[in-house]
């Protein structure tokens, strides 16, 4: 089980909750709370999955640049995409520091 949950849905399913079972102002000022505190919350991903789809574009740059015929087997704008790949890999995986 992952625990990566959708804030909307979280968001709709608490409203939906005090929609039915009543409210009333308490209930109001916890939603409200609730509504805020899940909103700041930092976005969350599977770093793998991401990393994945990354590597998957990098390999699709790649034969692009091979199929577009230049000697070398790249055309420069597909080599920087595969570069800036590298990049967003090495970012998602935490490699990549604040200077």
């Amino acid at each position: 089980m992952s625990d990566l949950i959708s804030r909307k849905n979280l968001l709709n399913d608490i409203e939906e909750y005090f929609a039915v079972n009543g409210a009333g102002y308490l209930g109001n000022m916890i939603l409200t709370g609730m509504k805020i505190i899940i909103e700041r919350q930092p976005t969350a991903y599977n770093v793998d999955k991401v990393v994945e789809q990354l590597e998957e574009r990098k390999a699709d740059n790649i034969r692009i640049s091979k199929l577009q015929g230049n000697p070398s087997g790249k055309k420069i704008a597909c080599a920087c995409r595969a570069d800036e790949d590298d990049f967003a890999i090495r970012l998602v995986k935490g490699a990549v520091k604040d200077e």
